[in-house]
Formats: C-alpha cells, sequence, structure tokens
C-alpha cells in the first residue's frame, strides 16, 4: 500500500492510524504495550512516510529503530510533545518500537487486512470532503 496515493489530509492520516490500533487491540485479545506511544507517533510517521512515497512496510522499517523514528516525527512537521520525543530516545522504548514494527509489518503483508485499511481510508476522502462541504 504506497500511501503518498492513499492518504492527502491530516483527517486521513488520524482515520489510518486509529484503524490500525483499532485492529490490533480487536486481534491482540489483551492490552498492547505501547498503544499510548503508537496513539501520539503514528500520524506522525504516517504522514511523513506518505509524504516520501513510502508504504507501511517503510513504516515497519522506521519503527524499528528509535532515532529513525524520532527524525522521521520531526521531518514530518506533524505536532507532537517533546516528551513523546524524549521518551523515544531512551533504551526502554527500543524493545517496544522493535514489536509495533512487527505488528505493523504483519499488518501489511497481511492482503486482507492491508487491503481493508485502504478501502477504510480512501473512504474516508468522501467524509472529508462532506465536512468539508458542511463548514462552508
Amino acid at each position: 500500500m504506497n500511501l503518498r496515493d492513499l492518504i492527502e489530509t491530516p483527517y486521513q492520516v488520524n482515520r489510518l492510524a486509529a484503524d490500525m490500533l483499532t485492529t490490533v487491540a480487536l486481534f491482540a485479545d489483551r492490552p498492547v504495550p505501547g498503544t499510548a506511544l503508537m496513539q501520539a507517533c503514528l500520524p506522525g510517521l504516517l504522514k511523513y512516510v506518505a509524504d516520501s512515497g513510502g508504504s507501511l512496510r517503510d513504516a515497519a522499517k522506521i519503527l524499528k529503530h528509535p532515532a529513525d523514528l524520532v527524525a522521521a516525527l520531526q521531518a514530518s512537521a506533524w505536532e507532537i510533545d517533546d516528551g513523546v520525543l524524549d521518551s523515544l530516545k531512551h533504551t526502554e522504548s527500543g524493545p517496544l518500537l522493535r514489536q509495533w514494527s512487527a505488528t505493523v509489518a504483519a499488518l501489511s503483508d497481511s492482503p486482507t487486512i492491508s487491503e481493508e485499511l485502504e478501502r477504510r481510508t480512501a473512504q474516508s476522502v468522501s467524509e472529508d470532503q462532506d465536512e468539508e462541504e458542511e463548514d462552508d
């Protein structure tokens, strides 16, 4: 899934991130460590990857390395709390990020899940446009 073709607005970035986190929660059968951290980081990471023409697989690769994630978040110009960026620089974040990297890679590799995420994000285009028209 090429994110550049899929994500056009901040609403779509947030929608894809929320759908990914919901999908993980549904399949996990237990609370997933690091969900709060991913809620803060995933939108900025997805925006960065989309802007650079990457895919979910690329996002998974970035998640493996805290320094790469911090650099991507800073380059994305997505608003993120400095405390979150600082927490990513601690050694404890490494194993957690590698776990999330594997999770995002699994989402990317599953055709059914990947297609559903793509469908929902594409559907959000019309929802986003409807909201903009109502605001006018």
